[in-house]
């Protein structure tokens, strides 16, 4: 077991490190602490999504957890879909940001594949799965999204806790220009979903949709802040980050 100290942790270089370790695997499955299995057989689907040769990473679908509030539910029902589907180059114009998704709460990557495209980027403050897919895309590889593969996993996040992680997008998306032109391109699916989670928490409570437009307010907010983030010191982007080691 190799054990990484908190303040050494980094998203794309710790899971590099850990892909390079297991030089005898032909299928990486990353799968995060909090991410519970919902059947016995929910690794096995996802792996079967590589027997289609040329699929070079694929991600199951995540279910609310037993815990969830409403918004957090919702969620996850909105990001992830019932249906199944495959992304290449082809379909990148038209899906945008959509068309790279992947998280590595519940991720695999064929090993060759992955490496050839140089692997996750080290230094990332967050979407290095989201990198190594585009990789994989713009490679000529298939992406997949298995929606029979089952996990439960999401967060009650607090707004404090909401904008720190949506300045790291913002922070994310400023980084990488192929990610940004991608969510550029594609401005109205977050608009799709702060209306469908207006609708959604309106039909719980009238409460519960007031705390939902300030929660988006939050969350643009912070995205903005986090994109023009080379103008704020240092100490302040550590403390209003997720991720305080990425600013050392």
């Amino acid at each position: 077991m190799v054990v990484i100290d908190r303040e050494q942790f980094d998203h794309g270089g710790t899971r590099l490190m850990g892909a390079r370790l297991l030089k005898g695997a032909d299928i990486l499955v990353f799968l995060t602490q909090d991410a519970i299995l919902a059947s016995d057989d929910a690794l096995e689907k996802l792996v079967r999504s590589f027997d289609d040769p040329n699929v070079g990473s694929a991600y199951g679908r995540q279910l609310p957890a037993r815990d969830a509030t409403v918004l957090a539910a919702h969620h996850r029902r909105y990001n992830y879909s019932e249906g199944s589907y495959t992304v290449t180059k082809k379909d990148l114009a038209r899906l945008g940001v959509r068309g790279v998704y992947c998280s590595n709460s519940f991720a695999a990557y064929r090993r060759e594949h992955l490496f050839k495209v140089g692997g996750f980027k080290p230094r990332s403050i967050m979407g290095e799965d989201m990198l190594a897919a585009y990789s994989l895309i713009d490679a000529g590889y298939a992406h997949r999204y298995c929606a029979k593969a089952l996990v439960y996993h999401s967060h009650n996040f607090s707004m404090r806790t909401e904008f720190k992680r949506y300045f790291d997008t913002g922070v994310f998306h400023r980084s990488d220009s192929r990610i940004n032109n991608l969510s550029a391109s594609t401005q109205s699916e977050g608009a799709g979903f702060v209306w469908s989670e207006f609708r959604h928490s309106l039909r719980a409570s009238p409460w519960l949709a007031l705390e939902s437009v300030l929660r988006n307010v939050v969350r643009y907010s912070a995205y903005l802040i986090g994109k023009q983030h080379r103008w704020l010191p240092r100490a302040i982007k550590r403390r209003i980050s997720n991720c305080p080691s990425y600013w050392r």
